[in-house]
């Protein structure tokens, strides 16, 4: 037989290399070598769920069973699903763990799906686009253990979650996220179901943008460490709750973002002696910007001492009071309508100097309340509608700017103005309209003068009344919200000795206007009518 050229001898040696090689590089894949080989830079490890089992290619990674360890600081990568298991974080305490969900979805063996035991700050990553979900095993009936981690997601440093996917946390029995230090939502989607608490920040709940959404049948969220604070910065945030929508051991601020809360119901619904507030704060609140809609079964806004309201746009339902504050409340600016509450505003001092605002409320409209109750108006726009006490102060009133507009009470038993102390009006722009049972006017030891105006009859018919000067310009125009049968009225312009007339108009102009009373200012109150003030 002839020899086989050389150059056919040699091309099958190539060949047998080639395929060894081959086959190297399919047991490379299969052992996830080669995915080592190939990882992105920054990326410490990958890790793939595999249902009960799991697989990582890179440094800082056990796995045990379902069980997957991180040890040190770093950037992991995780994808697939994972049932039965568990994500441990336990590097350094100095160090930084970035956990990436690309696309995710893990039921845990007990309560946590993630559990950060140790690190300076652990960060969740959601992958831009992704859907990532975590859930508890809720069909689990073994209530958990007093050490046992209380949340789907848990860590005992700080946690921050940002990207642009979202995250589904379900909590079936206990809590959705919790942290004994600070929690951070810089960016992404969070939803969060839980039969116990929503969000739990122990230190502090930083809020700076993405979108939350909480459904909790206790509170929502929770910062309930001795200084614990809630930071509301920006972002989007739903929450349906229970009990108390959010809660702050010692302070809660809202500088921006747009904030929609239903607590306990809403204030149409009925329920125990549990507290069901919306904004609640053991210590002081501050509403400086956002938008905020606001529905609870107790109070809407609620601070053991004090409230500061200076910007922000909020509208308001409680079926109790709007705004309650322990000590102080005080509103310098922003937007506020108390769409429906029993009273709206509540706190030993009431100090307002700023803004718009519009109550309808079931009781009083403005109430200061205690041993030091205290009154204050020097500025802003308010606008009252109450079916009880328009304004009332267990103390004193004091207005010396703004404008103060009351359609008060229909019954005899409250008053448009009701102060024990005294009420002195130094400027501004008084409307106050009610019931003769217990209207009060402004007192004698004021500076600028009032008129108070009583008719034989309640006035039903819906009409503007304009209070004019000699010549017939228009100094107040007030068009009562429902039957009165006192009118105050008290504006800088009103001088002693000085002759004025009140008109009624269909149409709010003078213009086929009816003229009620010709009348001269004659002292500090000037009486028109029957009645003289309490």
């Amino acid at each position: 037989m002839r020899a086989q050229p050389c150059c056919a001898r040699k091309g099958c040696v190539v060949f047998k290399r080639l395929m060894g090689l081959v086959v190297v590089l399919a047991q490379l894949i299969a052992t996830d070598c080669f995915a080592s080989a190939s990882m992105e830079p920054g990326i410490t490890a990958d890790i793939i769920l595999r249902g009960t089992s799991a697989a990582a290619s890179g440094d800082g990674v056990e796995i045990h069973g379902a069980t997957i360890t991180l040890t040190k600081g770093g950037v992991y990568r995780l994808t697939g699903s994972l049932v039965d298991g568990m994500v441990i974080v336990d590097a350094g305490k100095d160090e930084t763990v970035e956990l990436i969900l690309n696309s995710v979805t893990m039921t845990a063996a007990s309560t946590a799906a993630i559990v950060c035991r140790q690190a300076e700050r652990v960060i969740v990553t959601l992958a831009e686009g992704t859907k990532n979900e975590l859930r508890d095993a809720a069909n689990d009936i073994q209530a958990a253990q007093e050490d046992e981690p209380s949340a789907v997601l848990y860590a005992k440093d700080d946690l921050l979650i940002r990207g642009e996917g979202s995250l589904q946390i379900n909590g079936g029995r206990q809590n959705g996220v919790s942290t004994k230090k600070t929690f951070t939502l810089q960016s992404g989607t969070l939803l969060v179901e839980a039969a116990n608490h929503g969000l739990l920040g122990k230190d502090s709940v930083e809020l700076q943008g993405g979108m939350l959404q909480i459904t909790a049948q206790n509170d929502g969220i929770q910062s309930g460490g001795k200084h614990g604070t809630v930071l509301i910065e920006g972002g989007t945030v739903h929450i349906v709750s229970g009990a108390d929508g959010i809660q702050a051991e010692s302070a809660l601020m809202i500088s921006g973002g747009e904030i929609d809360i239903l607590a306990g119901g809403g204030s149409a619904a009925s329920g125990d002696s549990q507290s069901r507030k919306a904004l609640k704060s053991s210590g002081m609140l501050r509403i400086t910007g956002g938008e905020l809609r606001l529905n609870s079964l107790d109070d809407a806004v609620h601070a053991a001492t004090g409230v500061l309201v200076s910007g922000g746009v909020l509208a308001l339902q409680s079926g109790d009071d709007a705004v309650h504050a322990g000590e102080q409340l005080q509103i310098t600016g922003g937007s506020m309508e108390i769409v429906s509450a029993l009273e709206g505003l509540e706190s030993e001092v009431v100090e307002i100097s700023g803004g718009v605002l519009s109550m309808h409320t079931a009781d009083d409209g403005m109430n200061a309340v205690g041993n030091h109750a205290r009154l204050e108006i020097s500025g802003g726009v308010i606008r009252i509608n109450a079916d009880g006490d328009g304004v009332d102060s267990n103390g004193t009133v004091t207005m010396s700017g703004g404008e103060l507009i009351i359609s008060g009470p229909e019954s005899m038993d409250y008053g448009a103005l009701d102060y024990d102390d005294s009420f002195l009006i130094s400027g501004g722009v008084l409307a106050a309209a009610g019931y003769t049972g217990v209207g009060q006017a402004p007192g004698a030891d004021s500076t600028q003068p009032s008129v108070m105006i009583t008719f034989t009859a309640m006035q039903t018919d819906g009409s503007t009344y304009l209070l004019t000067d000699d010549e017939g310009t228009i100094l107040l125009s007030v068009r009562p919200e429902k039957a009165f049968q006192t009118l105050v009225l008290s504006t800088p312009e009103l001088a002693a000795g000085e002759q004025y007339r009140l008109y009624r108009s269909t149409d709010g102009t003078l213009t086929g206007a009816m003229m009620v009373y010709d009348f001269t200012i004659s002292d500090i109150i000037t009486l028109l009518g029957d009645t003289v003030p309490n």
